[in-house]
């Protein structure tokens, strides 16, 4: 199973220090997200991380069409129209 935190233990002066860092990039996280920030679209405000994935999928491939058709397709036109 993969993690996602690292742990780094030193000692300093008689003292133990930890240092633990996590990746706040995860699915989960991006859940939490969409049910914070979109509560009325989301059934009695959950999302799962289907959800999540399903959600950010659509909103890339919005984003992806919109360049095409905002940028690439004007200058297809220019060039060959």
């Amino acid at each position: 199973m993969k993690s996602n935190s690292l742990t780094v233990s030193t000692s300093q002066s008689r003292e133990l220090v930890t240092i633990t860092i996590r990746n706040p990039f995860t699915w989960e996280n991006v859940a939490a997200f969409y049910r914070r920030a979109l509560p009325s679209f989301l059934e009695f405000n959950r999302a799962t991380v289907q959800d999540a994935k399903f959600i950010t999928q659509a909103l890339s491939l919005m984003a992806l069409l919109g360049c095409f058709v905002f940028f690439v397709f004007p200058i297809l036109i220019a060039i060959f129209g």
